[in-house]
């Protein structure tokens, strides 16, 4: 079927409202998400890239829009089915974000069965100024608004970090991640991978803080779908998670990974240690320890993967250990922007 049918009959509104949806019930990754909705409509894997870039940019404004929605047309998301609260976001980031014609968002507004869209309601919606309209309000509930998070984070990040800050936090937040890959360098260097990638016309750059890094600012297909990466010649792992290994100095001996799942480090120090450390990765939850199983045969690695609780060790000892253990997860405000639907304080 043709790219321009695809879309015509499953339009990119009806498939981010579901996809959203199912992520927002069962508070799940958007990734997984993904991956269910693809295995059941593989003729888009062709646009997997588009409406993954739109739901990401959706959960981004997702709670600013829920407010603009009370506020300025009386109508409470929450209220709603999760398919018509999330076709409701998807309609009112368009209006606001994206500059579609309101004939075709109507149509789809007809699918909200207790809510009667106007042209009226998405004028107002688009010509909201967020500053004049929060003006007055206290400062934790202003920025919250302003950077689409739940107020209980900013009024926590006030407690941790000064105003300039904060700001600076929510602003990166809010923008689109940069991806980061790292280079397998017992397969490939990093020029002659950049060379495989940029005749695929992949915008991408060395780092010049790590040297097995690649820095990808703006994706222009899917990575992970790549014969490069089939073939294990790069691990998509960030920055600051691949910085460890390489802080850590000379690499030898027993290393030992504690929470290891989904690889990144473990696989990076037997990398780094050229093939001659022992590295032990243990992660406790078996869905985890296919994927990082999965990980380290695409890699040809020969890294130790044990499922084990590490509050039990399963050594005695090691040169070094590697412990990474669930953190504020605040962090993933940016990356993973749906968790701002359900994170709580408790999850910090």
């Amino acid at each position: 079927m043709p790219r321009q049918r695809w879309i015509e009959r499953w339009p990119i509104e009806r498939v981010a409202a579901e996809i959203s949806a199912k992520v927002e019930s069962e508070r799940i990754s958007l990734r997984n998400a993904m991956e269910w909705y693809m295995t059941r409509h593989r003729f888009l894997e062709p646009i997997k890239g588009l409406i993954r870039a739109f739901c990401l940019g959706l959960f981004r404004k997702a709670l600013q829009l829920d407010w603009l929605a009370e506020t300025l047309i009386g109508v409470n998301p929450l209220s709603l089915p999760a398919y018509e609260r999330n076709l409701l976001r998807v309609i009112l980031y368009e209006t606001r974000y994206r500059n579609v014609e309101y004939d075709r968002l109507l149509r789809f507004a007809k699918e909200i069965r207790k809510l009667n869209l106007s042209r009226k309601d998405l004028n107002l919606i688009k010509k909201a100024n967020l500053h004049s309209l929060t003006r007055g309000m206290k400062r934790e509930k202003r920025l919250a608004v302003m950077y689409s998070v739940p107020e209980w984070i900013v009024k926590y990040l006030l407690t941790i970090l000064d105003r300039k800050e904060v700001l600076e936090f929510l602003r990166r937040i809010n923008e689109p991640s940069t991806m980061w890959i790292r280079v397998n360098t017992l397969k490939i260097d990093r020029d002659s991978l950049l060379s495989r990638l940029h005749r695929r016309g992949i915008k991408a750059y060395a780092d010049t803080d790590l040297s097995d890094i690649i820095r990808v600012p703006k994706l222009s297909q899917n990575l992970s779908r790549l014969e490069e990466h089939r073939e294990g010649l790069f691990y998509i792992q960030d920055k600051a998670s691949a910085t460890v290994c390489h802080a850590i100095g000379e690499i030898k001996g027993i290393v030992y990974d504690a929470c290891s799942a989904p690889g990144g480090k473990a696989t990076h120090a037997f990398q780094l240690s050229q093939r001659q450390a022992v590295v032990l990765a243990a992660e406790l939850k078996k869905k985890r320890l296919r994927s990082m199983i999965k990980a380290v045969r695409r890699l040809g690695f020969d890294i130790n993967v044990v499922n084990t609780d590490s509050t039990r060790p399963p050594i005695r000892r090691a040169d070094i250990i590697i412990l990474d253990p669930d953190c504020t997860g605040l962090g993933r405000l940016g990356h993973s922007p749906e968790i701002r639907l359900w994170i709580k304080p408790g999850h910090v």
